[in-house]
Order: structure tokens, then C-alpha cells, then sequence
């Protein structure tokens, strides 16, 4: 099992953070985040991972959950936070990976194609103020 870790960022106007994520032919949108390095933690991650994909600092990351899926078949565990607050401007820093980075009203999501519905799923759950069991 893969280990990654991503991060919803909320911005005063109540809009997420997405990126389109392109690599690999992929067309998805997706809260920043990525693969677990060795001896890091997932929040330490999440962290990481947004600020290299968006150049987006975030602080106090609050766990929200923690699911397994498989992406290309393999078998993934992602851990999800939330950030308390952030600092940035959102811009795409790795262009062969992605090719929009922009804040979406929630009422839009939705509508994004090929969204996976496990990101709708976790950001109405944390919307809602609970939290998943790990």
C-alpha cells in the first residue's frame, strides 16, 4: 500500500483549492497534496506537497480523515486535513503534473469533470463539522 496525504484549503470567499492534475493523461481535479515521503508524517506532507504545487503555505492542519482507495490499481491509503489558515497566492508550480491551480465556489464542484467523489464526500463531511474515524 501507497501512503499520501492532501489538503483542503478554504479561502475567505468559502472557495476550495483544486488542482487539474494532468500527469500520467489523467484529467481529475484534486486537493493539493501527494505521495509520503520516508520519515515524514502525513500532515508534514499535505504541507509540503501544497506548497510545492501551489505555492500555498498552509498552518494548523486539522485531520479530517483517512481513506484507502485504488488509483491505476494500486492500492492507496489518503490521509486528509484541513488547514486552519494559509498564506500565498495560488499559482502552478509544477507544470508537467498540472495544468490549472485556481480557488472553485463550493456550489461548483460538482460540475468539475471527473472530480473524484471521495473529495466531495470528505469536504461535505468536514463542511458539516465532523470527523471520520482514521
Amino acid at each position: 500500500m501507497r501512503d499520501a496525504a492532501r489538503v483542503i484549503v478554504q479561502n475567505d470567499q468559502g472557495e476550495i483549492l483544486l488542482v487539474h492534475t494532468t500527469k500520467k493523461g489523467r484529467n481529475r481535479w484534486e486537493f493539493p497534496g501527494g505521495k509520503i515521503d520516508e520519515g515524514e508524517h502525513a500532515f508534514q506532507t499535505a504541507a509540503r506537497e501544497c506548497e510545492e504545487e501551489t505555492d500555498v503555505q498552509v498552518y494548523n492542519l486539522k485531520f479530517v480523515c483517512s481513506r484507502e482507495i485504488l488509483i491505476d490499481d494500486d492500492h492507496w491509503k489518503i490521509t486528509y486535513f484541513f488547514a486552519g489558515f494559509y498564506e500565498g497566492t495560488p499559482k502552478n508550480m509544477e507544470p508537467s503534473k498540472a495544468d490549472i491551480v485556481k480557488w472553485v465556489p463550493i456550489s461548483e464542484i460538482d460540475a468539475l469533470p471527473q472530480i473524484p467523489r471521495l473529495l466531495i464526500d470528505v469536504l461535505r463531511y468536514h463542511l458539516k463539522g465532523f470527523v471520520w474515524p482514521a
